[in-house]
């Protein structure tokens, strides 16, 4: 077997590291489109309530392929 894991972070959490990327978005903003399918990196679904699963290694991912270098 592998040691490879799935990391799953909060909605909370991926703010945080999409703003450090300059994003200028909130909590509510990236869970409308995580429902609305906007944002490959991450799904939701209901249960009780609404689940958010966010996926780390996609997320950085999503980051680089969206991100570029700001001119000096």
């Amino acid at each position: 077997m592998n040691d490879y894991k799935i990391i799953l972070i909060t909605v909370k959490e991926a703010v945080k590291i999409l703003r450090e990327h300059g994003w200028k978005g909130d909590e509510g903003h990236l869970r409308a489109g995580i429902d609305a399918g906007v944002y490959d990196f991450a799904v939701s679904f209901r249960k009780e309530r609404m689940v958010y699963e966010v996926y780390l290694n996609k997320l950085l991912k999503w980051i680089e392929e969206h991100s570029m270098e700001m001119p000096a």
